[in-house]
């Protein structure tokens, strides 16, 4: 036998017998069973909902992860550790002669000071790249290295792996 229990639901039944109202309160019955079945196709339901309304947030990080990881490409660099000022003109001349400079090394270091930051001058191609790691090529200014790392295109910095001097 199926077990029933009432219902939160109730109505009244409005009866007219000779001309007297009579109100019957009614109590519904359901089994527990329906009951159960109302609430699981219910949390279905909301679950749905819910994945539904978090999919564009699950898209968009999986899409920016995805975005990150192809603007990342495997490089190797060789050119000079020049400052950013000296690397845009192209050339050191001015600023020797401003700073009184004698070496390149001397030269990049006093614009560093100045607020310059050191990048990678690729001079056969005439390109600036930026480094992430200022402390690790400090002590190459003014030297020709290779530079082993990964190129981020979309902040145009070149993050430092490893760097190698000589041929």
């Amino acid at each position: 036998m199926e077990a029933l229990a009432p219902d939160f639901r109730s109505t009244f039944l409005d009866t007219a017998s000779s001309g007297i109202t009579e109100r019957t309160h009614i109590i519904e019955f359901e089994s527990i069973e329906a009951r159960m079945r109302r609430y699981a196709l219910f949390l279905v339901a909301l679950v749905t909902i819910a994945t539904v309304a978090a999919y564009p947030t699950w898209s968009r990080a999986t899409a920016h992860k995805a975005a990150a990881q192809d603007k990342l490409q495997s490089m190797t660099v060789r050119g000079d550790i020049w400052d950013s000022v000296c690397a845009r003109a192209g050339s050191h001349g001015s600023m020797m002669t401003k700073l009184h400079a004698s070496t390149v090394k001397d030269c990049t270091l006093n614009c560093v000071k100045g607020g310059a930051e050191l990048v990678l001058y690729s001079e056969g191609d005439k390109v600036v790249y930026r480094l992430d790691s200022q402390d690790k090529v400090k002590e190459y200014a003014g030297q020709v290295v290779t530079v082993i790392g990964n190129y981020d295109r979309a902040t145009n910095i070149l993050h430092v792996d490893r760097i190698e001097t000589g041929m």
